[in-house]
């Protein structure tokens, strides 16, 4: 099954793209998932890459044969592992699979629907119920409660440049027209994912919007979204480790050089976007310092926070700055019970949804 990829006509309407790394419990529930959908227009390709895996990744997957257009590499990261799924696909669309999560039976039929009602559609995503290592359901992905304009902006680049970035579901959860996908791409191999920091589906969420011109949700779980053992959690890890936060910190600001870039091609002002990545940047550089035991230096930044998404309104600059502030006081446990019960609180709807947009 290995090999070098060979140069083929678009003949797919979809490939599946899975990159996996020491997932063997769990890679044949996905694979399967996506062997199981129910028929698309066209054909479908499944392009599995397995980055260096230690376990018995190799050995389960040899029972797919043909099936799958298996690879291994040199362990290089979630990045490098898309670049390399990328340059054997030849699909239409590109629907991206964890290999720990799990599609319904009828995803790719309702992405496809959407692709095809417009041209402009450049980018479909869905809803994903979250469960955890037993199986059981937790949440619903992605969270909208802070953005519930995001859920039905199907052109999200205006209200990016005014700082509030799109808001899109994990991996598992997102597919790109492969036209689009090709502007953005070759991925950056710094976004390595897990725990060195954030994988190449933020890359995307962040670039994508520049060159696609319209955004499709599906606001229905479409797929199983697996929380286990290190996994990492919307919004990041549960607990990070300074480690990992501080690549994060490093991430966004690299993530600015990427948003100007994508910015001067299409001829837009990404001012108010580079405030809003240095914003989340200095916000791990002082959860950094917090686990660190540097609690005056992380409170120094919580004063010196400034971000576009939150500056509208005086309550709510003193609520972020308040979070944060706590955030670097509380022990981390306790710290998250806090913020799950204000999220949940009638307190935030009156904090965070009466938040005007002005252009």
């Amino acid at each position: 099954m290995d090999g070098e990829a060979t140069a083929t006509s678009k003949r797919h309407k979809v490939t599946v793209l899975i990159g996996t790394y020491n997932h063997g419990g769990f890679i044949e529930t996905a694979v399967d998932s996506a062997l199981e959908q129910a028929p698309v227009p066209g054909d479908v390709q499944i392009v599995v890459v397995d980055d260096g895996s230690a376990d018995d990744t190799r050995e389960r997957l040899r029972r797919y044969g043909s099936a799958i257009d298996y690879v291994h590499q040199r362990n290089g990261g979630q990045a490098s592992a898309w670049n390399l799924g990328l340059s054997r696909s030849d699909g239409e669309i590109i629907a991206f699979l964890d290999a720990d999560d799990m599609w319904h039976r009828e995803k790719l039929v309702r992405v496809v629907e959407e692709f095809d009602k417009s041209p402009d559609v450049g980018v479909v995503s869905h809803a994903l119920t979250v469960i955890n290592d037993r199986g059981i359901a937790l949440a619903q992905v992605p969270d909208f409660s802070l953005r519930p304009d995001a859920a039905t902006d199907r052109r999200p680049l205006g209200a990016y440049l005014r700082g509030r970035p799109p808001v899109l579901p994990p991996t598992s959860g997102i597919a790109v027209r492969a036209a689009v996908l090709a502007r953005v791409t070759p991925l950056p191999e710094d976004f390595r994912g897990g725990s060195w920091g954030e994988g190449p589906d933020l890359y995307l969420a962040y670039v994508l919007a520049f060159y696609a011109r319209e955004f499709a949700f599906i606001d229905e779980p479409l797929g199983l979204y697996r929380i286990h053992g290190p996994s990492l959690r919307e919004g990041g890890v549960e607990h990070p480790e300074p480690a990992y936060l501080a690549a994060r910190a490093k991430l966004y600001g690299q993530l600015c050089g990427e948003v100007a870039r994508a910015g001067a091609e299409v001829g837009c002002d990404v001012a108010a976007i580079t405030r809003k990545f240095q914003a989340i940047a200095r916000e791990s550089e002082l959860q950094c310092h917090a686990r660190s035991g540097r609690r005056l230096q992380a409170l120094q930044l919580v004063w010196e926070h400034d971000d576009p998404e939150f500056d509208r309104r005086l309550i709510t600059r003193l609520f972020r700055r308040a979070s944060l502030t706590l955030d670097v006081l509380m022990p981390n446990a306790l710290y998250s019970a806090w913020r799950s019960w204000y999220r949940a609180s009638r307190l935030f709807r009156l904090v965070h949804r009466a938040q005007p947009i002005r252009d």
